[in-house]
């Protein structure tokens, strides 16, 4: 009998760290850090005796303050900065391993709280739609070029371009005034 409540205890504690080492794979020291100053900040605007004004200003200041940075995961900053440069090579490799980790994830109930720093699906989901829309900008991209040579080399006008080459071009131009604006 001794023997059997000492094998059971063994193997309560052999699957209890289980899944701490499978945590390692969805947790993140920089989004934790991050996660914590904004939400002690957030958390800090309801302290005290304000008025709702006050508190809505104060949650647009951390907002603000926040919102620039790159290290709140599965945002449009975060992706940018950590997927924007890739080659198209790496994107796709990207892809498949951030599919296998989503597939891994643990995707918390309504009345859950997840834990700060922990990557979950909704985080992999969309770090997975921001780098399956620049695989197709980059694709999209390559294809219009190869377009745009052909007419020149067949000394047709550009005006022949497949319709979505030039709402492609189009898009790419207002860009290029966006950003040349925000310099200014």
């Amino acid at each position: 009998m001794e023997t059997i409540i000492k094998i059971a205890v063994l193997l309560s504690v052999l699957f209890a760290a289980i899944p701490c080492a499978a945590d390692d794979l969805f947790f993140d020291a920089d989004f934790k850090a991050y996660e914590e100053a904004f939400y002690g900040e957030n958390q800090a605007c309801w302290k005290g005796s304000k008025v709702m004004k006050e508190i809505t200003e104060c949650e647009a200041r951390v907002k603000a303050k926040y919102g620039q940075d790159a290290r709140a995961r599965g945002t449009e900053r975060y992706c940018q900065k950590a997927y924007g440069s890739l080659s198209l090579e790496a994107l796709k490799t990207r892809l498949d391993e951030l599919t296998v980790l989503r597939n891994e994830a643990r995707e918390f109930g309504f009345l859950e709280k997840r834990p700060y720093g922990v990557l979950d699906k909704p985080v992999f989901n969309a770090e997975m739609t921001f780098i399956k829309n620049r695989i197709n900008e980059i694709e999209l991209e390559a294809y219009c070029e190869s377009q745009r040579a052909q007419l020149k080399e067949l000394g047709m006008s550009e005006d022949r371009l497949p319709p979505v080459c030039k709402k492609y071009y189009r898009l790419q131009e207002a860009r290029q005034r966006l950003h040349h604006g925000d310099e200014s």
